[in-house]
């Protein structure tokens, strides 16, 4: 560890300074903000429950005792803590663990998961955390030991050590990416830089490399947060001349490229943690000494600082971590001060402070507060999956509209039929097919093991078979539709015309019941 760092310095000196200058809808379910105090001793967690206006006040049992002990102070930009689900993840940097706690959505009291607090493997020092969004598995960058620790994650939140991967510098920050592919870990030690790792199935780490900041003197990189796209990646950088942004492009690899650009700069002061907005449309910047830099974010990921940035907060209050709502209405933002600072922020993503703002989280004194999560969490919503509508073709080669015979005992064949952009042999999930009247009726018998061309295009179509009496056809039903996925999970759909059964004295075939001249088949048959 680089000991002679500035940084190491100016938290020494800025310490002695501000307590010198310090004075002493998604509503349905509740809202909460959790802080992990960090004290230098026993650790708790304080958590404020989320008035419709953006005020904070604490819930009964706050604050909540971590099992662990903190460190008192270190740096700005470490997550120390973050929610998953329903379940809170908190470090504690003076015992080198990580509590769990279960969070109740309603009360948002905690109850502390069994064996809690874990321990990281690592040396005492800040461990910067990040879920996997799947909820299975929790990183831990530990300061302490130059490591990330890996954990699986229990359905009860207990926690399993996996395994460690060794960082190229100190870590500071970490985030995993909103698609859980890969890990960006911000190191300011020694050379500056943001550290990429691609996840596995298991989640095991491999290093894709180390990606420079802005090479700007007296920088050291600080906190990283990646949109939603999993395309950008933006990192602030501790300083002293203003506040810094370097702006990344993620490639499909994970390698990182500066764009044209970076670094983005304005007025303020060590820039410390960064944060997207849930929409991706705004950055939120928090600078020690009292203020908070915002900047729109083009489709492009280039940044322009709004007017009137970094905007000054209600008093020097030393703001640290954010959250948001999960709307994106309020900003929350730690204070040293041991208070939490809330902002409503604007359409353009102006941020005004809510008047009362900041917060007692009900521990006095300065120092340790850095950290803090809300719930529910600002989570990336993957877009809905727009239905593919293909082709099928009843009781091949009949053409439409098809006789049906709902009172019919046997089976009726339905070929899904491949186009030049879509072989319905290899890309449909065949277990999810459902069959009938609307579609959602769970007809499935079988699918033909061997496929075959019914249409003439030369191109093979999966042909299944579909049971009659569980079809749910009703005489004067004009249109029969077929439901399923794709093995990718995208969402498929097909409807052919259909009729009534056609009359005739003699059937064609013993099982011909509509007399269309096709064998409706029982289910025992596979062709």
């Amino acid at each position: 560890m680089k000991s002679d760092s500035f940084i190491t310095g100016f938290v020494r000196s800025f310490v002695i300074f501000v307590v010198a200058i310090a004075p002493g809808s998604l509503w349905a379910q509740g809202n909460f903000v959790y802080t992990n105090n960090n004290p230098a001793g026993s650790n708790s967690v304080s958590a404020l429950s989320v008035a419709t206006n953006g005020t904070l006040a604490p819930i009964t049992g706050s604050p909540f005792p971590t099992g662990g002990t903190g460190d008192g102070g270190s740096f700005y930009a470490t997550v120390r803590a973050v929610v998953s689900g329903k379940l809170l993840f908190v470090s504690n940097a003076g015992s080198a663990d990580v509590s769990v706690f279960a969070i109740d959505p309603t009360s948002g009291a905690l109850t502390l998961v069994a064996g809690s607090p874990f321990k990281t493997g690592a040396a005492a020092g800040a461990s910067a955390l990040a879920a996997t969004p799947d909820g299975k598995f929790l990183m831990a960058a530990n300061s302490g030991a130059n490591t990330v620790s890996v954990f699986s994650v229990a359905t009860s939140g207990a926690l399993t050590l996996t395994s460690q991967f060794p960082t190229a510098n100190t870590p500071d920050q970490a985030r995993v990416s909103p698609d859980g592919r890969f890990l960006a870990v911000a190191e300011p030690w020694n050379n500056s830089v943001v550290e990429m790792f691609s996840i596995a199935a298991d989640g095991s780490l491999t290093s894709l490399g180390t990606f420079p900041g802005s090479g700007i003197s007296l920088t050291e990189m600080a906190d990283v947060d990646i949109n939603c796209a999993n395309n950008m990646l933006y990192a602030s950088e501790y300083n002293t001349t203003g506040t810094i942004v370097d702006a990344y492009s993620i490639s499909s690899a994970g390698t990182l490229a500066a764009i044209s650009g970076s670094p983005y700069n304005v007025a303020g002061y060590f820039s410390a943690a960064v944060l997207l907005s849930p929409d991706n449309k705004t950055l939120f910047v928090s600078n020690p000494l009292g203020t908070l830099a915002v900047a729109s974010v083009a489709a492009d990921g280039s940044l322009s600082f709004l007017a009137g940035s970094p905007f000054t907060m209600f008093n020097p209050s030393t703001p640290a971590g954010l959250a948001t709502s999960a709307d994106g209405h309020f900003l929350y933002v730690a204070n040293f001060t041991n208070k939490v600072s809330v902002f409503n922020v604007a359409a353009d993503g102006t941020p005004v402070e809510v008047a009362e703002s900041p917060f007692p989280t009900g521990l006095s004194g300065f120092g340790g507060l850095s950290s803090l999560a809300a719930f529910p969490p600002a989570v990336c919503t993957p877009p809905s999956p727009s239905d593919l509508t293909v082709e099928m073709m009843i009781k091949p080669p009949a053409t439409p509209p098809v006789p049906i015979d709902p009172h019919a005992r046997g089976d009726v064949r339905v070929a899904i039929l491949s186009s030049k952009n879509f072989n319905a042999v290899k890309d449909v999930d065949r277990s999810s097919l459902t069959f009938g009247h609307t579609g959602d009726e769970k007809s499935l018998a079988f699918c033909n093991e061997k496929a075959r061309d019914v249409n003439g295009d030369k191109l093979r179509d999966l042909v299944c078979h579909f049971r009659m009496p569980l079809t749910g056809f009703v005489p004067g039903d004009t249109t029969a539709h077929l439901k399923g996925k794709l093995v990718s999970g995208e969402v498929l759909q097909a409807s052919e015309a259909i009729t009534g059964p056609r009359h005739c004295r003699k059937p064609r075939h013993d099982r011909d019941h509509d007399c269309d001249g096709d064998r409706d088949e029982g289910h025992h048959q596979h062709h």
